[in-house]
């Protein structure tokens, strides 16, 4: 689903996204409420929070990220099923973290190209100025937004950044990243220290019997 379109310099959201976007956050939270763990969700940013980020980084967001600000500004850290969600602070933060990296050469491979750039989806390099960070894990990879898409890119497009093999297209939009989330919810806990953890795989035999009530 692409619910940002380019028409020149504007960017238009498509019919029905708000909706759209409150039915992934509804499941997410959901499934939060249910394991007690409605606290690892933020309160949502301000406008003016909002538009810090857009000031510092010199971009426009896609009104999909910014409603999804408004909404949640970002995790406690290791509460997301990726991770942290990271607020506006901590969005700038992160990317200008990875334009650090990108504009210095550290840890970029002298040969890399990226294939989704050879297929016109991506901007060319490790990590383009118009690439926005909106979550980050424990091993330093992360999920970005696209405000400058490839020619053939969708602006709002989100991408995985690996530290190690570089940037790949993997969501259509803020929504189709957030109904995956609300999928991989279902294969996680909460674990005792309020972060989220994968659930212990249980098969057969080995599987521990119910506790009695």
């Amino acid at each position: 689903m692409f619910h940002e379109t380019r028409r020149g310099a504007q960017m238009t959201p498509t019919a029905g996204w708000r909706d759209e976007l409150d039915a992934a956050w509804r499941e997410i939270e959901e499934w939060y409420a249910e394991h007690d763990a409605a606290h690892l969700l933020s309160a949502g940013a301000s406008e003016a929070d909002v538009g810090k980020v857009e000031a510092q980084l010199d971009v426009v967001l896609p009104a999909l990220l910014r409603a999804s600000l408004l909404r949640h500004n970002g995790t406690r850290r290791d509460g997301w099923a990726r991770g942290t969600l990271l607020s506006c602070g901590s969005i700038v933060a992160a990317t200008e973290l990875w334009r650090r990296i990108a504009d210095h050469g550290e840890d970029v491979p002298a040969d890399y190209v990226c294939p989704d750039a050879e297929r016109g989806l991506l901007q060319p390099g490790w990590w383009h100025a118009g690439w926005v960070a909106i979550d980050e894990d424990r091993l330093g990879n992360a999920t970005g937004v696209d405000t400058a898409p490839g020619p053939l890119g969708s602006y709002g497009q989100v991408l995985e950044m690996d530290r190690i093999t570089g940037p790949i297209l993997s969501s259509g939009d803020v929504v189709e990243y957030l109904c995956e989330v609300a999928d991989s919810l279902e294969d996680l806990r909460v674990g005792g220290g309020g972060t989220l953890e994968e659930n212990d795989v249980w098969e057969g035999d080995d599987a521990p019997s119910a506790p009695s009530r």
